[in-house]
């Protein structure tokens, strides 16, 4: 039997793309710093709560890495556990 971790999504509007829940929480495998990642256009912000500054690049882009440790790709980012979206600021009930 495999399982598989859930993806964890902000229960907040994309600023790219206008729709809920499309922001995903994904974690560098390097330090643990965790991102959001618009699945619908592929844009990465910060994981803040404050969605209104620029996005870091794009998700598919090679170039765009880990802005804390600068060693990932942020592509090769893996899903964020409830714990690390909860160590970065966020409460249970803000994502589903």
């Amino acid at each position: 039997m495999e399982v598989n971790r859930p993806v964890w999504r902000l229960k907040r509007l994309c600023p790219c793309c206008g729709q809920g829940s499309s922001l995903a929480f994904s974690t560098c495998p390097a330090c643990g710093h965790v991102v959001l990642v618009c699945e619908e256009v592929g844009s990465v912000f910060p994981a803040s709560h404050d969605l209104s500054s620029p996005p870091l690049g794009m998700f598919d882009d090679a170039a765009n890495v880990c802005p804390v440790c600068r060693g990932a790709a942020v592509g090769k980012f893996r899903d964020s556990t409830a714990g690390e979206i909860q160590q970065a600021g966020f409460e249970a009930g803000e994502y589903e």
